[in-house]
C-alpha cells in the first residue's frame, strides 16, 4: 500500500534527523571532547550501522599515551564522517561478514584509527577516482591527516588514519571562542 511505503519513509526520515541531532550533540558537547569520548562514539556509530546486518563489529581502544586532552569539535565532526564514509563503503560494496576498528594514540602523541574488513576486497587503483574513496582522502588530508589505503581483490581491505599531534588541536581557537 501506498501509504504504508509512505510511513515507513517518514520514520526512516525521522531516525536519520534524530541521529544527525545527536551527532551535532556529541560534537559540540565539551564534556565529551576526550580520546575515550571519541573512540566511544566512533564505535557506537559502527555498532548502529552495522545492526541488523551480517557483520560481527569487533573494537579495540589503545589508551596508552592518552593524556586526557581534548579534541576541538571540527576534529571530532571530521573523524565521524570518515567514519561513516568507510562504514558505508563497508556495507554498500565489501561483502563482509567482519568489521573491525582499532582506536589508539601513535608516538608522538598523535591519533591512530585502523579500520578493516574481511569483504571481498578491491583493487586501490582502480577505485582512486571514485567519488567515495576520493573523498576519504581529501578529507583526511584537508584535517591535516593521511589515510592509507590497502586492499586486493579477495583480502579485504584495511584504512589506516593517522592525525599528527598538531592536526589534533585543529581549531582549537574557534572551539574555545565559542563556548566562551
Amino acid at each position: 500500500h501506498p501509504w504504508e511505503r509512505r510511513r515507513h519513509r517518514i520514520s526512516e526520515l525521522a531516525y536519520m534527523a534524530s541521529q544527525t541531532v545527536r551527532d551535532v550533540i556529541w560534537t559540540f558537547n565539551p564534556d565529551k571532547a576526550q580520546f575515550e569520548h571519541l573512540a566511544e562514539y566512533l564505535f557506537s556509530y559502527a555498532e548502529s550501522a552495522f545492526t541488523g546486518s551480517v557483520v560481527r563489529l569487533e573494537f579495540k581502544e589503545d589508551r596508552q599515551g592518552s593524556r586526557g586532552e581534548d579534541y576541538p569539535s571540527k576534529l571530532k565532526y571530521e573523524l565521524l564522517l570518515m567514519t561513516k564514509g568507510i562504514v558505508s563503503n563497508v556495507l554498500r560494496h565489501a561483502e563482509a561478514t567482519r568489521f573491525w576498528m582499532r582506536v589508539g594514540r601513535s608516538e608522538d602523541g598523535g591519533l591512530t584509527i585502523e579500520f578493516g574488513d574481511d569483504g571481498r576486497g578491491f583493487d586501490p587503483g582502480a577505485v582512486s577516482g571514485s567519488d567515495g574513496i576520493s573523498g576519504l582522502i581529501r578529507r583526511a588530508e584537508a584535517m591535516g591527516a593521511t589515510l592509507r589505503l590497502e586492499s586486493r581483490p579477495g583480502e579485504g581491505a584495511r584504512y589506516y588514519l593517522s592525525v599528527g599531534r598538531a592536526a589534533l588541536k585543529m581549531d582549537s581557537k574557534a572551539d574555545t571562542e565559542s563556548s566562551g
